[in-house]
């Protein structure tokens, strides 16, 4: 370990693949073996694509199970309840900040940003227990905010590229 080697990048770079960007399995996916290695030898690869196909497929798996729990009234015996078990792989918690970023009413109170850590630390271990999602969500159209990262926060700060007022073109 430790020693620097070409190896030991693309090893690091499978096993990272495997764990966050693929996270499928629990064993290192032969498939992203070519993929670190292009990684480690300094070939850019878009990775973003393969997240948010893992996100969509997850979410609807989601969507499936609700539906068809909607349907029951009740259950019969434990097989019916057993069919509504999912294993949920992708990193879902993008989507939680995501909602926390745009919906003012589901935001937990965020965390001071320390000097160097990245936008996301606003929010590790923060939590806001909401009744009613759904009543929430419908409500939320004034306060949803469409441009979350236009935005400077409490020591953490760019420079703004966009207009602070809409713009009709025509």
């Amino acid at each position: 370990m430790d020693s620097g080697s070409e190896i030991e990048h693309e090893a690091f770079l499978a096993f990272w693949l495997t764990r966050f960007v693929f996270p499928v399995s629990s064993v290192i996916l032969r498939a992203v073996f070519p993929i670190a290695i292009h990684l480690a030898r300094g070939t850019r690869i878009a990775l973003a694509p393969a997240i948010l196909a893992g996100i969509y497929r997850d979410l609807s798996l989601l969507k499936e199970k609700i539906v068809a729990l909607a349907q029951l009234d009740h259950f019969e015996n434990e097989q019916d309840s057993s069919a509504l078990v999912i294993t949920l792989h992708s990193p879902l918690q993008l989507v939680q900040i995501w909602a926390w970023e745009r919906f003012l009413e589901l935001r937990p109170k965020p965390n001071l940003i320390q000097l160097g850590e990245p936008r996301f630390a606003q929010w590790h271990k923060t939590m806001l227990r909401v009744e009613n999602v759904r009543t929430v969500l419908d409500s939320a159209e004034e306060s949803f905010d469409r441009h979350p990262y236009a935005k400077t926060l409490k020591n953490w700060s760019f420079l703004s590229f966009r207009q602070k007022r809409n713009v009709g073109i025509g």
